[in-house]
């Protein structure tokens, strides 16, 4: 089994000890490096005669010497002034396979050496494995620190080797026994899609896939399920890890149980429909308005109140659409509420339509606030109370025919011009504008028309 950090499974010095580089050579494709690039390892390859027929990894830079620059070379005479060097080299290529530690340069080696065999099983050569045993010891430790700490994470972790036939998982931490009720041997070797069960029809899986396929890093949640059955949400974030020549790896990947947030997300989202819903069927006018007065969010019926299609009541304040008489009032209580004093407030007040006719309405303003405390928006209901009003100022409900007459005495037109326009008689008109003068509490026409258009019953005569 594949340590987290891409090595067998062991301490590192056991493994430089034992392993056997000749096996490391069949199963490296060219250009692959042994090891992990942070491990500084030499890798090489005599034939028969001590020649020189590889020489690669990180490690020969302590040599002062680059990857293939003694190929060719004899390595007899190149070491011929280090025995130790010129006693591994005779028993690798007699057939002795072991691991020692030489003196090359000043420097301290621990080497591995295997003789390479023709299909007789006659020695055609060797191959070897070396590293300084002060890097060793050191990345020996890496190795194990990095071990306990993926180990001890909470985080489900899982390693793939992409290099493999369907990319199968070669190392899992406890944590993600943990969270998915599998054993390590039960998903050894296999595909980690067998966590998504049946259900592998999700947009996530696309842009995972993508990801695999172009060796890059993605974080997707998807819905997985655990041994048991049971399904869970996995925020599962992948990283590539490539070697020293850029060449994949492995690829690793961090799962966390998000199960708890998405339900939390999917009941938040539900609670917002629900009052999108409520917000959008109320019978009353409903909005949500900034503190500098832009409407944030109307429903259809303030829209249908006041007159005005929602995109362009939303460009609008309502200063802009409020009656230069309530104005002053209306923002007096929005003052108080900027300042702390009070919670909300509930008024009368008039809005001027968009079509000039003035609509009465019992406005109710409360504070919606930030987790801060801080005031986020205002939350107005608006209910129209133009009939009632109406009954409130005009002691006796007007006739259609009597509104017929304000209207075009509104329109200053002349008690001859009115009954030529409705084919009345001159004293039925006078009649008509007599009442008019009564119910609207006024003492002549002019007042009449002006307080018509002051409590809303007509619209303003065009300018």
């Amino acid at each position: 089994m594949r340590s987290p950090v891409g090595l067998d499974v062991g301490v590192a010095e056991e493994r430089m000890a034992m392993r056997n580089p000749a096996d490391d050579a069949r199963r490296t494709p060219p250009g692959r490096a042994v090891g992990p690039e942070s491990m500084p390892f030499v890798v090489f390859a005599l034939d028969a005669d001590g020649v020189f027929t590889a020489s690669d990894g990180e490690g020969l830079s302590a040599l002062g010497l680059e990857p293939g620059e003694v190929v060719g070379r004899s390595a007899f005479e190149m070491y011929r002034g280090e025995p130790g060097v010129l006693e591994n080299l005779d028993r690798a290529l007699l057939g002795e396979s072991f691991s020692s530690v030489v003196e090359v340069g000043g420097k301290a080696f621990r080497c591995r050496y295997d003789p390479l065999r023709d299909a007789a099983g006659g020695v055609v050569g060797a191959v070897g494995l070396a590293a300084e045993a002060e890097e060793i010891s050191r990345s020996a430790s890496d190795v194990r620190l990095k071990e306990r700490a993926m180990a001890a994470s909470s985080d489900g972790i899982v390693i793939t080797d992409p290099n493999r036939p369907d990319d199968p998982i070669v190392y899992v931490n406890p944590a993600f026994e943990k969270m998915t009720g599998y054993s390590e041997a039960e998903v050894l070797g296999r595909n980690c899609r067998f966590l998504q069960g049946e259900d592998r029809v999700q947009p996530a899986l696309d842009e995972l896939r993508a990801a695999l396929r172009d060796g890059r890093e993605c974080s997707v949640v998807l819905k997985n399920y655990r041994k048991d059955g049971t399904p869970f949400f996995n925020e599962l974030s992948v990283s590539p890890v490539f070697d020293g020549e850029g060449h994949l790896f492995n690829y690793i990947g961090v799962q966390k149980d998000v199960t708890e947030r998405v339900r939390h997300e999917e009941e938040l989202k539900e609670s917002e429909e629900r009052f999108r819903m409520t917000f959008e069927a109320a019978g009353v006018g409903m909005a949500h308005v900034a503190p500098d007065g832009r409407w944030l969010r109307i429903n259809g019926k303030l829209a249908e109140i006041v007159g005005y299609p929602r995109e362009e009541l939303l460009s609008l304040t309502f200063q802009d659409i409020t009656h230069p008489e309530d104005l002053e009032k209306d923002l007096e209580h929005v003052n108080r509420m900027l300042l702390g004093e009070i919670d909300g407030y509930s008024m009368e007040k008039r809005y001027v339509r968009k079509d000039g006719l003035r609509v009465w309405v019992e406005l109710t303003v409360s504070a919606l606030r930030s987790g801060s405390g801080g005031l986020a928006c205002f939350v107005s209901v608006v209910e129209d109370i133009t009939g009632r009003k109406l009954a409130e100022l005009v002691s006796d409900p007007l006739t259609g025919r009597e509104l017929e007459v304000l209207e075009l005495v509104a329109g200053r037109r002349t008690n001859g011009e009115i009954a030529e326009t409705l084919n009345y008689s001159v004293a039925t008109v006078k009649l008509h504008v007599g009442r008019l003068i009564s119910k609207l509490g006024v003492e002549n026409r002019a007042r009449a028309a002006g307080r018509a258009v002051e409590i809303g019953l007509i619209p303003p005569p065009p300018q």
